[in-house]
This record gives structure tokens, sequence and C-alpha cells, in this order.
């Protein structure tokens, strides 16, 4: 979903390199070798092994006067040379993006990205942070601005999340649908400063737990233009989750991004929210969760840098927000806290226009009160990116 607070902020991304930007098709290809000191991603009876990755990519970008099209597909083939079983994955990714300007007053952005992969996510906490196994996620969502006035506009946008798990269990737990939409009005106070009144309204419907709900956001904040290099957004406001099934939930909501281009091709951006978040611990409905994120790019020199991605979790569980669901038989509940990173860093040096290298480290951690959930996960990583 677009949460940043500023016009068209790219949920993710099928931009190019400068050089390839007026090219049609640029395509990419990724060997990569990699040792991973916990494969299954769990506590006990841990399993290492080293793994060998092919990862292909092909960019269509055709920017037109008033419009854009573009779209990604990377396929990403890992083989691991001790895992007991299947010793070998297949990943998917599409990333597709259609954005049109009718007038200097109205335009679109439609987007869309399909991921089907094999390993939990620690990034963000709607997402699986726990259990591994290949599964679907869909998200697509349609943005449209609105300047009604030369200080007053509203921009209205719709999100629709799919996730499907192959494994059956897993399955019944987490197979969901969420629909997001979201409108807000927009004041032009200052030449820097943009007013902004919200409201959300989201859906979330299981297809196996009766987890269920709906909910209503009204939120007030500010999009600020610090300088022409740091831009700061901020909302706040209240959340009212109501459940199919258990107690219904109210309250707070507040996040804030921020991005900052510090230097020549080097940039910074921090990401903070307070807020009710999905889970995947079984018969919990919700948690009240904290995260933090930072992104950071750093050029030491034109053909050198240093990529830093991680994100900070902090989740509270409360025993009334739980289902009572006879197939699970009697489910005793307890209020529990649970706390994940995840950390992604990497220098990369570019050769030439065609290959460039990369070396890298990711930790994945889950630190959580109730048995059986936790694990850390320590994974290094060289590769050789080739491009034309």
């Amino acid at each position: 979903m677009i949460w940043c607070g500023f016009p068209v902020c790219a949920q993710y991304d099928v931009s190019l390199p400068t050089e390839e930007k007026g090219k049609p098709f640029t395509i990419s290809a990724q060997v990569r070798q990699e040792y991973d000191d916990n494969v299954y991603t769990q506590e006990v009876n841990r399993q290492e092994s080293w793994k060998s990755q092919v990862i292909p990519t092909f960019i269509f970008n055709y920017p037109m006067d008033r419009t854009l099209i573009s779209a990604r597909y990377t396929f990403g083939l890992t083989y691991f040379w001790d895992r007991p079983g299947d010793d070998v994955n297949f990943s998917h990714e599409f990333v597709g993006r259609i954005a049109h300007t009718f007038t200097e007053r109205f335009d679109v952005d439609v987007r869309d990205r399909l991921v089907y992969n094999y390993e939990p996510d620690l990034r963000s906490p709607t997402t699986t942070r726990f259990v591994d196994g290949n599964y679907l996620i869909n998200d697509f969502s349609t943005f449209a601005r609105f300047q009604w006035l030369p200080r007053f506009g509203n921009t209205l946008e719709y999100d629709n999340r799919v996730i499907d798990y192959d494994d059956g269990e897993i399955s019944d737990r987490e197979d969901r649908m969420e629909h997001t939409f979201n409108l807000e009005n927009r004041w032009q106070v200052l030449p820097t400063t943009v007013g902004v009144l919200a409201y959300r309204f989201n859906l979330v419907e299981y297809d196996g737990l009766p987890k269920s709900s709906h909910s209503h956001f009204l939120m007030g904040g500010v999009d600020h233009k610090i300088s022409d290099v740091w831009l700061v957004s901020a909302r706040g406001g209240a959340e009212m989750r109501n459940f199919d099934q258990g107690d219904d939930s109210l309250a707070p909501y507040f996040s804030l991004n921020t991005s900052y281009s510090y230097a020549p091709n080097s940039s910074a951006s921090l990401f903070y929210s307070h807020s009710l978040s999905l889970t995947d611990v079984g018969t919990y409905t919700v948690q009240m969760n904290d995260t933090i994120g930072l992104n950071v790019y750093h050029a030491f020199t034109p053909d050198f840098g240093l990529r830093v991605g991680s994100a900070f979790s902090w989740g509270e569980y409360d025993a009334e927000n739980t289902i009572d669901d006879g197939a699970w038989g009697e489910v005793v509940a307890q209020d529990f806290g649970e706390f994940s990173m995840y950390l992604d860093a990497a220098l990369s040096y570019t050769f030439n226009e065609h290959f460039s290298a990369e070396l890298g480290y990711i930790f994945s951690h889950l630190d959580s009160e109730l048995p059986g959930r936790d694990y850390d996960r320590n994974r290094y990583y060289i590769g050789l990116r080739g491009t034309y």
C-alpha cells in the first residue's frame, strides 16, 4: 500500500538505473553464492547449507508524453547443497505499472506486484513472520489525484492484497484477501506544506479461520518539504477494528515517513508506525505493533557504495484478541510480546555499464515470549550481475 503520504509514492519499484532509462528493454542476470546457517528458520535442529542462485531479470520501460508503461519480471533458482528433501527452490516476481496524466489536475497510477516465494518475511508486520513454505502474494493498487482548486485536492486509493499458501495447514491459518480504500483531502497551507484529513476503510477476509474483520481509520497529518532534498510526511489518528469473532479494538494510529538526499547519489529514508496489525499467531486476531524501518544508500565513489535496509518491530498480543474455533481445540490464550528484526547490508561495486559485484550479509531474528517461535538466521553472500 502507499503509506508514505506523498502522491504516487512507490509501493514497489520498477525504476531503472539512470543509464538504462532510455532503453525500452533491459536484461540483467545475477549469479550469487550464499551461506545460510538456518534454512528452515528453526530454533532447534538448525540446518545450514551453502546455496547457489541464478536470478535473471527482464525489464520493460516505455515512457510517453503523458503515459508511463513499465514492467519487470524476476525469476530465481536456488540450489541447496546440504538441505534434506528438495534441494531446489524457485521464486517469481512480476511488477507492472501504468501511469497516465489526463490533465495538470488529474492523473492516475495503477500498479501490481505478484510474488511467489518460500521465505518468511520479517520486514512488515502484516506478512508471515515465522513459517517458511511456498506462498503467493499479489498486491494491486490504483491511485488517483484530483486537484480541484489551486490549493485544494483529493487523492483516492484502492489496494488489494491476496495471500495464498501451498501448505494446507499454513493455508488454513494465513490465506486471506484484504481490501483498503483511502481518501485524503489535501490543503496547500504553505508553499512547502500540505495539511491532510483522511479516512481509510480496511476489510480482511480469511479463507480458513474466522479471523475476518473490518476497520475504520480517521486521520490528520501533514506533508512538508523541508528542502529540495528533505521530505517529511506524518499521519495520526485512530482505528476502530470490528471482528466477525472476538472483541473489537479501538487503538491509536501514527505513521512517520522521511527521506533525505544528503549527498550526491546518497540518500536515507526512515519509516515509523504505531498501529494494530494482523498476525500469523494461530487464533490471535491482531497485535499492537510498532515498526521502524531504515534504508540508506551511501556512495563512497560514483562506482562504489554501501546499501543498508533494516526493519525493527515490537508486537504486543492481548489474550482478549483471540477467536474460539472448535477445529483448533481448546485454546489457552495469554498476553505476550514479540520482537523481530531484519537487516540487509551490502557493498556494491560497478566495474562498467554492464557488470557489477555485490558482497552482503542478511540477518533475521524473531524473539517471542510464545514458546517455539524464536529463531535467528545469518546469511552471507557474494554476487556478480551483468546488465544489457
